[in-house]
Order: structure tokens, then sequence, then C-alpha cells
């Protein structure tokens, strides 16, 4: 009798551990990357925004017939799609789930006007966003997220 009430009390107990063990780290890293979380959600957003504003550019730019700067466009997309990738990568890798972009908006002009922000946009990220993105995350010393956030 005493077998069978400690065998019903340990079964569930250790469904418990097993649990506590499989979701520590997740919980761990959530916490001890707070801020890195945050910047690679907001990195991840802008970079599913700027992918579906190149690939409007691209549409835009072949209806004006420059198929060479819509190939531009659509090369462009591609690259913001594997960041978004990476980033979303990342995020699974600390445990959070990435549901979606926030709501896009999308402000398509002609060819010209759509070269002009592109080049505006890709410059305030190399030069501003991105380097303030890493001086916020590097005390937490997340190196994927450091190096993701280099290269892109």
């Amino acid at each position: 009798m005493l077998i069978r009430d400690v065998r019903f009390f340990l079964i569930p107990m250790g469904g418990i551990l097993l649990c506590i063990i499989i979701l520590l780290p997740f919980v761990n890293a959530q916490t001890q990357y707070l801020k890195t979380i945050s910047v690679l959600e907001d990195a991840y957003n802008g970079e599913i925004q700027a992918f579906h504003s190149y690939m409007a550019y691209a549409e835009n730019a072949n209806s004006e017939n420059y198929t060479n700067i819509a190939k531009l466009f659509v090369a462009l997309a591609a690259s913001e799609a594997i960041h978004a990738h990476n980033f979303k990568t990342l995020l699974s890798e600390l445990g959070v789930e990435v549901t979606g972009p926030r709501k896009i908006q999308i402000e398509a002009s002609d060819t010209k006007e759509n070269l002009n922000k592109a080049t505006k946009v890709e410059l305030q990220e190399i030069d501003t966003k991105y380097p303030q993105f890493i001086k916020k995350i590097e005390p937490e010393k997340h190196e994927g997220a450091i190096r993701n956030i280099t290269y892109a």
C-alpha cells in the first residue's frame, strides 16, 4: 500500500520537475536578456517593414519600366527577409514567441523618391539605429544578437 501511495506522489512530481527543467532556461534567458529581447523584437519588426516596403518599391519601379531598379529593390527585400529570419531565430532561442510584425504601413512613391527614402533609411540604420541597438545590448553579452545586429 505504501509503495502505491508513494508512486502516485512521485509521478506527478516527476512531471512537474521535468517541466521546470525544460522551461527554466527560457525563463532565465528572458530575465537575463530583457534589453536584448526588446531590441531584437524592434529589429525584427523593422526588417519586416523594410521587406514589404522594398517589395512595394519594386512593384512601383516595374510599373514605371525601371526593371533594373526593381531588381535592386527585390534584392534589398531578400536581404531584409534574411535579417528578419535571423532575429526571429534568436528570439525563439530565447524562448520568445514571435507572433508576427506590428501593423505594416507602406508609403510608396515614384521610383526616384523610393530610392531616396531607401537610401536615407539604410544610412540612418547604419550610422545611428543599429549602433545604438548594439550599445544598448552589449552589457547583456548575447554574442549572437550582437553579431546579427552588426551584420544587419
